[in-house]
C-alpha cells in the first residue's frame, strides 16, 4: 500500500484510518479481556419485552389511576434506553451499564431543575410535593453558634449524618483530584510516608526532608485544602443572609477543615497513592476455586481495572492556571447550590432528597455537570428571597481577596515563564 505525500513537502500522509485520533470520552470504552461474554451484550430485545411487560403489568394492575405511578413509569423507560443508547464515558468498572444509567440519572435531574426554573418560587416548593408530600412547608430557621461553649453536649448536638457526608465527600474529591506535578518525568511511584508518622520527622536528610515537603505539597493536596478554607470563607462571608452557616469557631475550624475535610483529604491522598502502586491483574470469576476467592474477585469488580496519575502542571501555562483555579470555584458552587437549594426551596436538612441530588454528580460527562450547576445557580437566584444589604467589610475583604489572587497569579505565572525561558 502506498502513501501519498503532500505537494511541496517529504513528509508521507498516513491513510485515514492509520491516523490517530484524539481520546474523545463521550466514546464507549472498549472492554478488553471478557471472559463472560454475555455480561457485556447489548440484550436489546430482552430489555424491549421486560419494559413493555413492566407497563402493561402497572397500568393493569389497578385500576385508579395515580400520577406518581405513571411519572414513576415514564423515568423507567427513560433509564431504560438510556442504558442501550448513553455513553458510558472512559469508565467500565464496575459495568459500563452502570455509567450509562448514571448519567440517565443526571439528565432526568437536569430536567427536573428545567421544569422548576420555569414556575414561580412557591410553585417550585409546591412541585416537590410530587416526590414527597411533607415537602413545601416552610422551614424554622437554625443556627448552629447558639452553644459555642466547647463541651460535650454541644459537640454530640452538631453531629448528624453530614459530617460523615463530609468526611466522604473530600475523600471522593481527593481521587477526583490527583496528580504529581512536582515530578515531571514519573519513572517509579514512590510510596507515601505512614499516616502516623509526621512528614517533618520522616527523614533526617536535609535532601530527604526537601523531597518530602514537596510530595506532600503537591498540586492534588493544595487544590483540596485551599478549596476546603475557601469554602469555609464563603460560610463566614454569607451568614448574614444564610443562618445555617453560622457555626462556633470549633465547629468550623476544628470539626470540619481539620477533622471531617481534613481526615477526607488526607486519607483520599493515601488511598490513591496506594492504589496507583497496585499491579492489576484480573481473572474470571471461574477462575477461582474456592467460594473466598470468588467472592474478592467480585468486590474487585468495584475497584479500578487502571488508575492514572493525573498530571495539573498548573504553571505551565495561563490556560493550565486558570483551569485548575476554575476547578476550585465548580466544587465551591456545588457546595454553595447543595445548601441554598435546600434553604430556599423548604427541603428539610435530614430529608433523604439532599442525598439524591448529590448523588447525581458522579458521572464523568462534564458537560451535563456543568449545566446541572448553572441550572441550579439560576433556580437558587429566582427563588431566593430579597438579598439584605452586605456588611461594609464583607465587600472590602472580597475585593481585597481579589486583587491579592490577581497578583498572586501574575507573579507566579511571571516567575515560571522567567526560568523556562532562561532553561531553554
Amino acid at each position: 500500500m502506498s502513501r501519498k505525500k503532500p505537494n511541496g513537502s517529504d513528509k508521507e500522509v498516513l491513510p485515514a484510518t492509520h491516523q490517530r485520533r484524539s481520546p474523545n470520552f463521550h466514546d464507549n470504552a472498549p472492554v478488553v479481556d471478557v471472559e463472560v461474554p454475555w455480561l457485556y451484550e447489548t440484550h436489546s430485545v430482552t430489555l424491549l419485552c421486560f419494559v413493555i411487560a413492566m407497563i402493561l403489568f402497572f397500568a393493569f394492575a389497578q385500576e385508579s389511576t395515580d400520577e406518581r405511578r405513571g411519572l414513576y413509569m415514564c423515568i423507567f423507560v427513560f433509564l431504560a434506553i438510556g442504558s442501550l443508547t448513553f455513553p458510558c464515558g472512559p469508565y467500565i468498572r464496575p459495568h459500563p451499564i452502570f455509567w450509562r444509567l448514571v448519567f440517565g440519572v443526571s439528565v432526568i435531574y437536569c430536567l427536573v431543575l428545567v421544569f422548576l426554573l420555569f414556575q414561580t418560587p412557591m410553585g417550585a416548593r409546591e412541585s416537590l410535593k410530587w416526590l414527597d408530600p411533607q415537602l413545601g412547608v416552610k422551614l424554622p430557621e437554625r443556627s448552629y453558634a447558639t452553644d459555642c461553649e466547647l463541651s460535650w453536649n454541644a459537640i454530640v448536638g452538631v453531629m448528624d449524618r453530614f459530617v460523615f457526608a463530609h468526611f466522604l465527600g473530600w475523600l471522593v474529591k481527593a481521587l477526583i483530584i490527583r496528580s504529581w506535578v512536582f515530578k515531571k518525568k514519573k519513572k517509579k511511584s514512590v510510596p507515601p510516608p505512614p499516616l502516623s508518622q509526621n512528614f517533618f520527622f520522616y527523614s533526617t536528610k536535609k535532601k530527604a526532608l526537601y523531597t518530602n515537603i514537596l510530595n506532600y505539597t503537591s498540586t492534588d493536596r493544595s487544590v483540596l485544602w485551599i478549596s476546603s478554607i475557601l469554602w469555609e470563607i464563603v460560610e463566614l462571608s454569607t451568614k448574614y443572609f444564610i443562618p445555617n452557616f453560622a457555626e462556633c469557631w470549633w465547629d468550623q475550624w476544628i470539626l470540619d477543615v481539620l477533622i471531617c475535610n481534613g481526615g477526607g483529604i488526607e486519607l483520599g491522598l493515601y488511598l490513591i497513592r496506594y492504589l496507583e502502586m497496585q499491579e492489576y491483574e484480573f481473572h474470571s470469576v471461574f477462575h477461582y476455586k474456592t467460594i473466598a476467592g470468588k467472592f474478592k474477585r467480585f468486590a474487585l469488580q468495584f475497584t479500578p481495572f487502571k488508575l492514572d496519575p493525573i498530571q495539573w502542571e498548573p504553571r505551565s501555562s495561563i490556560k493550565r492556571w486558570f483551569h485548575m483555579h476554575l476547578v476550585i470555584l465548580l466544587g465551591a458552587l456545588v457546595d454553595m447550590n447543595a445548601f441554598l437549594l435546600k434553604l430556599w426551596l423548604w427541603i428539610p436538612t435530614e430529608h433523604s432528597i439532599n442525598l439524591y441530588r448529590s448523588a447525581t454528580k458522579i458521572g464523568s460527562q462534564l458537560w451535563i455537570l456543568i449545566l446541572i450547576v448553572v441550572l441550579e445557580l439560576a433556580l437558587i437566584v429566582k427563588v431566593a428571597p430579597t438579598f439584605p444589604t452586605p456588611p461594609v467589610y464583607n465587600v472590602k475583604l472580597w475585593i481585597l481577596g481579589f486583587v491579592a489572587y490577581a497578583l498572586f497569579s501574575f507573579v507566579m505565572l511571571r516567575t515560571y515563564r522567567g526560568k523556562h525561558a532562561k532553561k531553554n
